[in-house]
């Protein structure tokens, strides 16, 4: 499962909840106010794991480790639609980064 941070539009999470079981966005869960670690938290908990555009978690998950693992998504200023185009387009990568063990965190340009 994948909590969508805020980061990210909400449509993230309801455009992509059939190719992506169980994603939810902060906002759904009542956190779209709270900070990273309180997400970061929550995540953990959860067995969640985070997509951001943001380098927080990352410097966190430096830190801390993982569970949770990052998706990270390194496009820049691009729109909710370039980013649900990449999500679908690499649904296949992510899915074994999420099943992989070893990994923590995936950074999509």
């Amino acid at each position: 499962m994948i909590l969508v941070d805020n980061n990210l539009s909400y449509r993230v999470a309801s455009i992509l909840k059939a190719t992506y079981k169980g994603i939810i966005h902060v906002s759904s869960v009542g956190l779209d106010a709270e900070d990273d670690l309180v997400l970061w938290a929550y995540a953990t908990n959860n067995e969640l794991s985070i997509l951001t555009k943001g380098a927080d978690f990352n410097h966190i998950q430096q830190l801390n480790g993982f569970p949770p693992k990052i998706i990270w998504i390194r496009s820049g200023n691009v729109s909710t639609k370039h980013v649900v185009g990449l999500l679908e387009t690499r649904q296949l990568e992510i899915k074994r980064f999420l099943d992989d063990t070893e990994l923590g965190l995936l950074e999509i340009w």
